[in-house]
């Protein structure tokens, strides 16, 4: 059985927003700094070769000695409009001086363009959307980010990393708690990085299934990979468990944060990771939350965790099973693990912490 076999992104943008003033592009709302500013020559907008590139790769690419080309303090541009038309059959619509790219074409609406102008200024509190590159993928991945109001770049701030579930994005745990998670974090003083998977089904990492699933390929005498998943698809969700360490170092480089006071948080399939990363990498976080899963108590080595205090979360009325979950609890209690359970009544698969936020930051904030 292998899993991943086709390289399959977790986010893929559909509209690209390009500004001719401004040394940033949106890929969807997520924010691009570009690596050179855009030119207008003659008229027409240029974008450097490499830029471009990136916003696009490793799906397409835009070859040397492209038509309209041309060097700017030694670097190769293009025109902007032309190339993508051209080369990557992409409609452009200029709505306010921002040249907007889809494959289906973009009207502009007022609320659009007051949308862009508030994440096309240089907002720096609140919600902000960004992307880096990730050279192992050769793509730019998003991440999202809660930095509270009072942050003022001297003191610092609690990091609070959150993992999706599967299918999902990076705005999953906010728009499920309608947007209270960010009245949580202002309120005791968290940044909140929301983690993209990288790529669809990386578990993070994980290599292995949770507590319960229906998987007759399971081999339990090799517990490390006992879905027998090919070298490249172990590649891969190694790939993805990099760029997690890989955006928490960028968002620690950025901002002020206390290093002794990193938590993680997950549903599902992000559940799932909550217990892998601290257990394949010690020390990064104080205290872990998982929601929604629990890794097989058959292959998953949970001696890894002792001493982390964790919080699993789960729902009476989770399809993935939430005696599976309270099973998992009562085991790695029984080994010693600091684990903590915390059943809501009534909560689904999808979004029952939503229904314990209070309890979710009390528990980090004990462990602080």
């Amino acid at each position: 059985m292998e899993i991943n076999r086709k390289l399959k992104f977790n986010y893929e943008p559909k509209t690209w927003v390009i500004y001719p003033d401004k040394p940033f592009a949106l890929l969807d709302k997520y924010r691009y700094t570009l690596l050179f500013p855009p030119v207008l020559k003659d008229g027409i907008l240029h974008l450097s070769l490499q830029d471009l590139n990136r916003m696009f790769s490793p799906e397409s690419r835009i070859p040397e000695g492209t038509e309209g080309e041309v060097p700017i303090d030694g670097t190769p541009y293009v025109p902007v409009v032309r190339t993508l038309e051209a080369c990557l059959h992409l409609r452009c619509t200029v709505s306010q001086g921002r040249h907007i790219f889809s494959k289906e074409g973009v009207s502009a609406t007022r609320f659009d363009n007051l949308w862009w102008d508030l994440y096309g200024r240089d907002k720096d509190w609140g919600d902000l959307y960004r992307v880096f590159w990730y050279e192992p993928l050769r793509r730019l991945l998003p991440y999202r980010l809660y930095v509270p109001t009072d942050y003022d770049g001297k003191s610092e701030k609690k990091l609070l990393c959150i993992l999706h579930g599967g299918g999902s994005t990076t705005d999953e745990a906010f728009v499920n708690t309608g947007n209270r998670l960010q009245l949580y974090a202002e309120k005791y003083g968290y940044i909140c990085l929301s983690i993209d998977a990288a790529l669809a089904d990386s578990t993070y990492g994980c290599l292995q299934m949770p507590e319960g699933a229906d998987i007759p390929e399971l081999d339990l005498s090799c517990p490390e990979n006992p879905l027998h998943l090919s070298e490249e698809s172990i590649a891969y969700r190694k790939m993805a468990e990099d760029s997690v360490l890989r955006v928490i170092d960028l968002v620690c480089r950025d901002y002020r944060i206390d290093r002794k006071r990193r938590f993680i948080f997950g549903n599902s399939m992000g559940g799932m990771g909550a217990f892998h990363l601290p257990a394949a990498h010690p020390g990064i976080f104080r205290a872990a939350a998982p929601a929604g899963a629990a890794p097989d108590m058959r292959c998953f080595d949970y001696e890894r965790l002792k001493g982390l205090p964790i919080l699993l979360i789960a729902g009476t009325e989770d399809y993935h099973g939430f005696d599976y979950m309270r099973n998992a609890f009562r085991l790695t209690k029984e080994k010693g693990l600091n684990i903590r359970f915390l059943p809501v009544a009534g909560g689904q698969h999808e979004d029952c912490y939503k229904e314990v936020l209070q309890e979710l930051f009390d528990f980090f904030e004990e462990n602080s």
